[in-house]
């Protein structure tokens, strides 16, 4: 059951977020072949994919991918297609903040969910508040 409720916790925070970055200032410009132009909006994911934690980082994975697949099915914001790259940060700080470096250095990401464990997030959030990059955490019981 509690992995039931971060999964739509999850995927409500992630349909806000992706209204919210679809206006943001790093989109790409694409054509879509109609004549018109299509801003691709990514949303990073970072979370534990492998090891102990997997379950509920999988979790946090899918749920942005519900969303962003709703989104795009329902052209929840028109001329915006999103997308998901998600990393895997093993439940390790180290690998958190390398994985916050690429989200930062990927130009078309807007926005990040994750990560799960608040070590990971200590060593995440210098990162993200330097590049002005959104964070969405759905869990880190520890205050920053």
């Amino acid at each position: 059951m509690r992995h039931r409720s971060l999964l739509i916790l999850t995927t409500v925070l992630t349909t806000g977020a992706l209204t919210l970055t679809a206006c943001g200032s790093r989109d790409k410009k694409d054509d879509n072949g109609g004549g018109g132009k299509t801003t691709t909006v990514v949303i990073g994911v970072d979370a534990p994919l492998t090891g102990q934690n997997s379950a509920t980082g999988l979790g946090i994975q899918y749920g942005v991918q519900i969303a962003v697949d709703d989104a795009n099915a329902k052209n929840l914001v028109p001329g915006v297609k999103f997308a998901v790259k998600a990393l895997d940060d093993k439940a390790l700080p180290p690998t958190g903040q390398q994985n916050a470096t690429a989200l930062v250095a990927n130009k078309d990401v807007l926005g990040v969910v994750g990560p799960l464990n608040s070590g990971v997030a200590q060593t995440m959030q210098q990162v993200f508040a330097t590049a002005n990059l959104v964070e969405i955490s759905p869990r880190t019981p520890t205050r920053p």
